[in-house]
Order: structure tokens, then C-alpha cells, then sequence
């Protein structure tokens, strides 16, 4: 479903069950404020992802995702469909994503954008014979179009599932660079158990831009080769930059990562080319319920953070933060989930900091947060009937030989418009790489709603 796995791959195409002989053709019929349209990507293209279909103020493309670039090998593919509505700053913003699998028929449905008091109408398929095959994509012109559209308590189901993981480092010159260079899969193993979620989301913990020196006050200093973004975006659709590693090597460095990885497919938070974009959340629909992201660093080096006229993270200020939450909570945001890079590396519990911080966070409304940087996964709690993860570990990560820093969580957290209703936790293993694999002799926190602590979850099978 990113934009980078899905052009000028047309071989690919041959792994598409029914599809032996022929690509698919992709059709869309869209209605906006009376005005009828229609988007094609026939059979014959070399591109997968349509491109952008506008609509007055509405955006909206297709997407085919394949097996075994984006899911597993064994895994059916299927269309996404998204739709963007112009923001105030002339910005598009993602408002609605809808994945469907064969037949690949989305039926007929509506996107309303409250701001623009308008909605767009739309119906996708994708169809090996356009001819014999497509559905009808364009409605009945003597009935009334309103009333064939199923209402949006119907389109979708109003419950989402987010994955969660901790560090992902793919350093060019760390072993997991090399594995990846050689053409190897860091994710390989992990990729069934991330395929159960909606939405995925990392702590992209390097530099992948190509200007720039090593910062020499660090030990460490982490670039990622961009040919290496394409098996991340493929599998994260969202990552946060606010972390330690972000500014490896300087503020021009770091603007050409943000772009590289949101020309790979992954949507960016926490960090920005001013203080502004830096504190913009990102905010991901998946079934009905938009899911707002946002990150913050609370780690040295504190001179890396968005200034004016400076590029660089989000620092967790909680005055800010606050009124960060506050922002995305009037615009109408359902979830809103915090993601901070703290605490002190190989502590297995959070320190007072993290917990006053993690419980202003919450009192300002987030209905979780997640964090990361210890290297380790650390305790948890609820508060306020709302769950604090403080550190899920390393997840994608050489160069440790300690049991407890090769141990990491993924955490699935179930989500309505509510907030979280449940969480779910799976332990994986790193090996000598850096690549994860699923570890079923250890579990994490569980919890669901309405239950007072988080639990050791039942152990589960290896996938």
C-alpha cells in the first residue's frame, strides 16, 4: 500500500491470485457537490498507485498492495483506497482509508470533511477484465444517489487495531544495513504478526538522508541507506523522528530524511522543518476512527529541537504538549495517542520524570501513550482508566548482547471512538542482526477496559 512498492512493479502483478495472465484494470466512479468523474488505471500501466483524483476540495487515489513485498508471501492482496480533503493551510490531509480484498469492490460510499461541510461519493473496483468483470460504477441516474449510500455508522465499523513497536534502527553501516544491502528481511519473521494490525507504527531511530558530518559529541551516529526505506514503509505506514538518533548529522540531513521517508510512504511526527510541523500530529483513519499520533523527545540532545527557522524534533514540553492535545482534541481528533522518546537506557522502570510526565499527558486528554529510547521494555500502569506503556525496548537493533535489550514488545492496541479499549501485548527476540522473530515463552501486559491494572497477557503461539 506505500506509493514506493507499488510503481513500476507490473511483474509483480503475476502473484496476484485469478490474475495468472493479465494485470488488473482499476476503476473509480466519484461524485462532488453534483459534479460526476471517474478515475481508471488500466491493465496495461506500469503503475500501480493511480495518482491523485481531485475533486474540489477532495483528493483521492488508489493503492494495490502485493504479496510478499507488503504482506506475506501467503496473504491475499487487496485495494486501498484514500481520501484527502484540503486543510486550512491549503495542505491535504488524510480523512478516510479503505482497504478491501477480492473482489476488490468497495461498494458505494461517502467521505464527509465537517470543515469543508461537503462530502465526496465514491465507488472503487479492481477487476482483471474491466469488460465482463468490473462493477457497476456508476449509479442508477433516475435514483436518488443520496439514498444508495449506506449511512457511515454502516461503512465501517468504528474499531481499529494498532501496532506498536519500539526502536527500528537500519543503519547502512550496522548489521542490520548490512542485512538489508545483502538482501536480506530485518521484518521477515515479524511480518504475520504485524499483518494482524490496521495501522502500524515505529520509532524510526536514524538518519536517512545523505548530507551532513557525524555529530561528534556522540558515540553513535546511525544512516540509513533511503534503498532501505522501501521493506520499512512497506511495513509502517507511520513512524515518529522524535528521538536522539534523528539529528545524527545535522539540521539540513534531517529535512532531507523527513522528505525520504514521505516520498518511501511513511507519514512523519514529532519532528519538522520548524516548531510548527514538528508539533503537527499525524492523523490516520482506519474503519471510521481517526487515530492522532504525536511524539516528542525528552533526551538529550535538547539543541536538536524545532526552533524558528530550524529544523528538528518536537521536545516534550508539557505546557506544549498540552496544547498540542488541546488543538487536535477541537479539531475533532477520536484517539489521541502520545508516543515519547525517554527515560535513562537499561532502567527496567520509568523514573519519577517519566511518570509525571506520562500522567500530565493523560490529564490533557491523550488516551494513551507509549513510550521508548531505554533500549529495554519498562513498566506500565493505568491511569485514569487509560494505559501508560513507558518503554517497549529495541525492536530493529544490533550491537547489545544482554538478554534484556534483546527482548522487545509489540503492542496492539485496540481502539474505537472512544479511545482504547484493549491492549495486547506480543514479545519478540532479537537476534545477532538485529531482526525480531515473535519469542512465545515470554509475555507482556494485557488489559481491556474497564479493568483497574494491565496483566500478564496468556501466552501465544509462534508466528
Amino acid at each position: 500500500m506505500r506509493r514506493s512498492l507499488l510503481t513500476s512493479l507490473p511483474f509483480l502483478l503475476l502473484l496476484l491470485p485469478g490474475f495468472v495472465t493479465a494485470s488488473p484494470d482499476v476503476s473509480c466512479w466519484l461524485e462532488y457537490n453534483g459534479e460526476e468523474s471517474t478515475l481508471a488505471v488500466p491493465a496495461a500501466s506500469d503503475v500501480l498507485d493511480s495518482g491523485w483524483k481531485e475533486m474540489g476540495r477532495f483528493r483521492l487515489r488508489t493503492l494495490l498492495a502485493l504479496p510478499p513485498l507488503v504482506l506475506p508471501a501467503n496473504s491475499q492482496p487487496w485495494l486501498q483506497i484514500e481520501v484527502y480533503a484540503q486543510a486550512a493551510d491549503d495542505d491535504y490531509r488524510i480523512i478516510s482509508t479503505q482497504k478491501v480484498g477480492a473482489p476488490f469492490a468497495t461498494g458505494r460510499m461517502e467521505v464527509v470533511e465537517p470543515r469543508l461541510g461537503r462530502s465526496l461519493r465514491y465507488e472503487c473496483g479492481a477487476t482483471k477484465d474491466r469488460a465482463t468483470e468490473a462493477p457497476d460504477l456508476h449509479p442508477d441516474r433516475n435514483k436518488s444517489l443520496g439514498a444508495s449510500l449506506l449511512p457511515p455508522g454502516e461503512i465501517t465499523s468504528g474499531k481499529a487495531k494498532v501496532a506498536f513497536v519500539g526502536d527500528v534502527m537500519l543503519g547502512e553501516n550496522e548489521a542490520t544495513g548490512r542485512l538489508l544491502a545483502a538482501g536480506g528481511d530485518p521484518l521477515a519473521k515479524v511480518r504475520q504478526m504485524l499483518a494482524a494490525a490496521d495501522l502500524r507504527v515505529a520509532n524510526f531511530e536514524s538518519s536517512a538522508g545523505t548530507k551532513g558530518q557525524p555529530d561528534p559529541d556522540k558515540p553513535y551516529s546511525f544512516r540509513t541507506a533511503q534503498s532501505a526505506l522501501k521493506p520499512f514503509s512497506a511495513v509502517f505506514e507511520a513512524a515518529s523522528l522524535a528521538n536522539n538518533h534523528a539529528g545524527d548529522f545535522g539540521r539540513a540531513d534531517f529535512v532531507e530524511t523527513l522528505n525520504a521517508l514521505q516520498a518511501a510512504g511513511t507519514k512523519t511526527f514529532g519532528g519538522g522543518r520548524n516548531p510548527a510541523e514538528a508539533h503537527q500530529p499525524v492523523i490516520i483513519e482506519r474503519n471510521g476512527v481517526n487515530i492522532t499520533l504525536l511524539g516528542y523527545l525528552d533526551f538529550f540532545p535538547r539543541w536538536f529541537a524545532a526552533a524558528p527557522g530550524l529544523p528538528g524534533v518536537a521536545w516534550l514540553d508539557a505546557d506544549l504538549a498540552r496544547q498540542d492535545i488541546a488543538r487536535v482534541r477541537a479539531a475533532g481528533a477520536d484517539v489521541v495517542i502520545v508516543i515519547p522518546h525517554w527515560g535513562m537506557e537499561d532502567e527496567p522502570r520509568a523514573n519519577d520524570r517519566q511518570r509525571r510526565l506520562a500522567r500530565a499527558l493523560i490529564d490533557a486528554g491523550a488516551d494513551a501513550v507509549i513510550g521508548g529510547h531505554p533500549h529495554v521494555v519498562q513498566d506500565y500502569e493505568i491511569y485514569r482508566e487509560k494505559p501508560i506503556v513507558y518503554s517497549l525496548g529495541n525492536f530493529v537493533f544490533d550491537g547489545f548482547e544482554d538478554e534484556k535489550n534483546l527482548t522487545g514488545w509489540v503492542v496492539f492496541a485496540d481502539i474505537d471512538r472512544t479511545g482504547v479499549s484493549a491492549i495486547t501485548t506480543r514479545v519478540v527476540r532479537i537476534d545477532a542482526d538485529g531482526s525480531p522473530a515473535p519469542n512465545p515463552d515470554k509475555t507482556g501486559p494485557c488489559w481491556r477496559r474497564g479493568e483497574a491494572a494491565m496483566a500478564a497477557c496468556a501466552k501465544q503461539p509462534a508466528h
